[in-house]
């Protein structure tokens, strides 16, 4: 609003709310409408440089946001060593405002800690002091971790309150060498590490929209550069900043997407007294395919979807779904997550009073349980679980000290206790002493246990519900349906190498990406292997001898007695091998049973000779695989750098080098004479002498390559 025009008297008071607002006399700006304010992207990720000027700290922070989920992800390694984690070590600290639970966990180490976001209750009635805020002091004067990332709450960094009050200045200025467009903020509730709420005064200044243009193109939002926040009241404006913020790397995918909100590192893998239930994972089947998509914008798209799909179905907060891993085949679309057991119950609560009287007031409640001391979870739990909604509880002991046991008293002191229960007054308690807890977030939503949820999502994709609509290339809405839902999945394996052993048998050769054995190929197939675990699976088949393996990240695993060039063939004109993203194939390595023995050939004609194969390795197991007693072999390939394709053959010998070492020797270009190895046949027994008589035979002026591992031919 512009002042041009109006009266004297009028543009006196203005100026006069401008200087007491602490605005100089030469600076020009203009009220701004909330509405008129930079829009907030509803996902965005930042970098924050946050600078506190009084204590000389300077830290980063890497920001993740998502308003729809209701949760913030924060990356940190800091400089200086802060309680209540006291370590420079990487940090990822994760809330949840939708039930007030922070979840903190170690990056090198598999170390966790859960606590509640109480500010979010304690504070919600709590006002700035009219007068500059004095700093208190906690822990000896130190800072803490958490009052630097209630800081960054981004719901204060970046929104509004419809009580504070906007101008936009018509002057701009350079930052970091942007050219910036500045707002101003009075807020009366802005909180600052070591002060609390305060009332202060900040100028936001955000990438001029010009400049925004030429770097990332026309978009709905501003891109924050700088803010700095300095006390405001009636004493006027401080002329230092008491925090600033520098905002890099501001960034807001094209497509709604899904951070990385795992908590999966707070959660134990196994049932515990904690949780009382075990994770489960699942994986949901839709037919179809990615055609008509662009990859980069259906896999975030899908993700999500299927995501909120499943919380809505399931009754679930979005920390206990994680996972959500897509990947394809010809014919289908899946997605594997993994559903977590709830946190605790009393991270729910924050304790509000302490050691009241149990018959003090009169405070009504519904219900009373005894319960082990321990048990104060379970006393929480209760709260949660009940219908209507339970806000409070009391958590008391006897006066006494007699008995070993609690009371849980429910909906201790809420106005309105249920209908339809018995309403005790606090005579039942005359005895007792209580803490009174309240829950955080004042919602009604009740998290369901890992499996009633599963139940839920199950029956749901069994009656055909379950559908995610998503955003074609063209603009146009496909809907997805699933047909199936499995269990037998699972994600998150730590796969080891190759086993761990000396015996050239029990080792694989990666054979091809992306693919999966089917059909006639698949001899067996199990669920819930790692890959290491598959390939030994493959190693102790006794039914049949197992040639290779497809491993897939969800777990399947599928064995078969054919051997890689084997599965490139068909069987009665159906594919040994089927394209699937997140799955691959693995096949025995048998030429670590044959060493080198000549580059020179056997002068003799070969008793077979196969042609078309890949490499050496398929040489050696038709050697060992064939009809007949297969003792060394020639790998012969005209593929050199230059034309890497060529021609591949391998000519079978009935005899080991070592039974022709004094026969004639022919070269032939690009082919090599490999013989059995049979050393693994045998154990080493240092510090002993072989007894031998006249029956025995001692060959004596072996060829040492015999003795040796196959020569590298660089990768021919």
């Amino acid at each position: 609003m512009s002042l041009k025009g109006k009266a004297v008297r009028l543009g006196a008071r203005l100026q006069l709310l401008l200087l007491l607002s602490g605005w100089s006399a030469g600076q020009v700006s203009m009220p701004v409408r909330p509405d008129d304010f930079p829009p907030v992207p509803k996902q965005f990720s930042v970098k924050v440089e946050m600078v506190i000027p009084d204590e000389k700290l300077v830290e980063e922070f890497m920001m993740y946001w998502d308003e729809e989920l209701n949760l913030t992800r924060f990356d940190y390694a800091l400089g200086k060593i802060m309680a209540p984690y006291n370590t420079s070590r990487p940090m990822k600290t994760i809330h949840d405002f939708g039930n007030g639970v922070s979840f903190n966990m170690d990056g090198t180490l598999p170390n966790c800690s859960m606590s509640p976001l109480g500010y979010l209750l304690t504070d919600a009635t709590v006002t700035a002091p009219i007068f500059r805020p004095r700093k208190f002091l906690l822990n000896g004067g130190n800072m803490t971790i958490n009052q630097l990332l209630r800081a960054l709450d981004p719901r204060q960094l970046f929104y509004l309150n419809p009580q504070d009050r906007v101008h936009n200045t018509t002057n701009k200025e350079i930052h970091r060498g942007i050219p910036c467009e500045i707002f101003s903020v009075l807020d009366n509730d802005f909180y600052i590490p070591g002060y609390g709420k305060s009332r202060v005064r900040h100028k936001l200044y955000f990438m001029s929209k010009e400049f925004a243009r030429s770097l990332v193109g026309e978009t709905p939002y501003m891109i924050p550069v700088q803010r700095t926040t300095s006390f405001n009241n009636l004493i006027g404006t401080t002329s230092t900043p008491k925090i600033i913020f520098n905002f890099f790397d501001f960034t807001v995918p094209p497509v709604p997407t899904l951070y990385d909100f795992s908590i999966s590192q707070c959660i134990p893998k196994t049932k515990t007294e904690m949780t009382r239930e075990t994770r489960e994972s699942i994986q949901i089947r839709f037919p179809g395919n990615f055609s008509g998509f662009r990859i980069d914008q259906f896999i975030p798209q899908f993700r999500r979807a299927v995501l909120k799909r499943i919380l809505a179905v399931g009754d679930l907060s979005p920390l206990r779904v994680v996972g959500m891993f897509p990947s394809q085949d010809a014919q289908n679309v899946y997605i594997t997550a993994t559903v977590l057991p709830r946190p605790p119950a009393q991270l729910l609560f924050v304790q509000m009073l302490q050691g009241v009287r149990g018959g003090a007031g009169g405070r009504a409640y519904t219900t009373a349980v005894d319960l082990p001391a321990e048990q104060l979870n379970t006393c929480a739990k209760l709260c949660t679980g009940v219908e209507p909604v339970c806000q409070k509880f009391a958590w008391c002991k006897r006066d006494d000290g007699t008995g070993t046991s609690r009371k849980c008293a429910l909906r201790y002191g809420q106005e309105s206790p249920a209908r339809g229960e018995q309403v005790a007054r606090m005579g039942e308690l005359e005895n007792y002493t209580c803490d009174v807890y309240q829950k955080i977030v004042n919602n009604s939503d009740y998290e369901g246990a890992v499996i009633d949820s599963l139940f839920k999502i199950l029956l749901e994709v069994q009656d055909g519900n379950f559908t995610v609509a998503l955003t074609s290339k063209t603009g146009n809405t496909v809907t997805l349906k699933a047909e199936d839902m499995r269990t037998d999945v699972s994600l998150g394996y730590e796969d080891t190498a190759t086993p761990s052993t000396t015996d050239s048998r029990s080792a694989f050769d990666f054979y091809r990406a992306q693919s999966i054995i089917v059909n006639a190929a698949a001899k067996d197939q199990f669920s819930k292997l790692s890959p290491a675990e598959c390939r030994r699976h493959c190693l102790d088949e006794k039914r049949f001898t197992c040639h290779s393996v497809a491993s897939c990240v969800h777990g399947d695993c599928v064995i078969s007695d054919l051997h890689g060039d084997e599965l490139m063939n068909t069987t009665n004109g159906q594919q040994h091998l089927q394209s699937h993203t997140h799955c691959v194939v693995w096949t025995r390595s048998w030429k670590g049973m044959f060493t080198l023995a000549s580059l020179l050939l056997p002068e003799s004609s070969p008793d077979m000779v196969i042609s078309g194969v890949s490499n050496e390795d398929t040489c050696a197991k038709q050697c060992l695989f064939n009809n007949f007693t297969c003792e060394s072999f020639a790998y012969c390939s005209s593929a050199t750098p230059q034309s890497p394709k060529g021609t591949r053959e391998c000519q079978l010998f009935k005899s080991h080098a070592f039974d022709t070492m004094n026969e004639e020797r022919v070269h032939k270009q690009g082919c090599w004479h490999l013989s059995r190895n049979y050393v693994q046949d045998f154990e080493a027994s240092p510090g002993f002498e072989l007894i031998t008589d006249e029956k025995d035979m001692i060959k004596a002026d072996i060829e040492p390559a015999l003795g040796t591992s196959m020569f590298p031919f660089f990768g021919l």
